[in-house]
This record gives structure tokens, C-alpha cells and sequence, in this order.
């Protein structure tokens, strides 16, 4: 009777010892699954922080060539009304010569 009951208290023991290394092995998954949730959450993250960076200059590139081509234009006009104002002033001297 006695070595029944050390049997059971061994398997006991066995049980146990088994039950606390499964235990130990699920609280390691577990860890790692958790480290990856959050690897893969910093990882979307900087990519989502990445793209709006990435909006974020080519909308400061768009602000400048937009105001470079503003200014050509601008220069274009105002090149265009100084032409204006030289011509009407040859061709008034050039009526006054006429006239005269």
C-alpha cells in the first residue's frame, strides 16, 4: 500500500514539475507574442509617419514650384507690359516725327 502511495505521490510530483514547465513555455510564447504585437506596432507606425512625412514635403515641393512659377509669370508680365510701354513710346515718337 505504501509503495502505491509513493507511486502516486511521484506521479504527482511529475505532474506537477510537467504542468510547471508547460506553464513556463506558455508564459514565453506568450512573452514573445507580445513583443512581436508590439514590434509590428511600432513598424506600422513609423511607416504610417513615414508616408505623411513623405505627403508632407512633396506638398512643401508643390507650395514652392507653384510660387517659382507665379514668379516667372509675373516676370513675364511685367516683361511683357515694360515691352508694351516701349513700344507705344516709339510709335508716339515716331507719329510726333510725322507730324512734324
Amino acid at each position: 500500500m505504501q509503495e502505491k502511495m509513493d507511486k502516486i505521490a511521484r506521479a504527482k510530483e511529475l505532474d506537477a514539475v510537467a504542468t510547471a514547465e508547460i506553464e513556463e513555455k506558455v508564459q514565453k510564447k506568450m512573452l514573445v507574442a507580445e513583443e512581436n504585437k508590439e514590434n509590428m506596432r511600432r513598424e506600422y507606425s513609423n511607416k504610417m509617419q513615414e508616408k505623411m512625412d513623405k505627403i508632407a514635403r512633396a506638398k512643401e515641393l508643390d507650395v514652392v514650384a507653384t510660387a517659382e512659377i507665379e514668379e516667372k509669370v509675373q516676370k513675364k508680365i511685367l516683361n511683357a507690359e515694360e515691352n508694351k510701354q516701349h513700344m507705344l513710346q516709339e510709335y508716339s515718337i515716331k507719329m510726333q516725327e510725322k507730324m512734324d
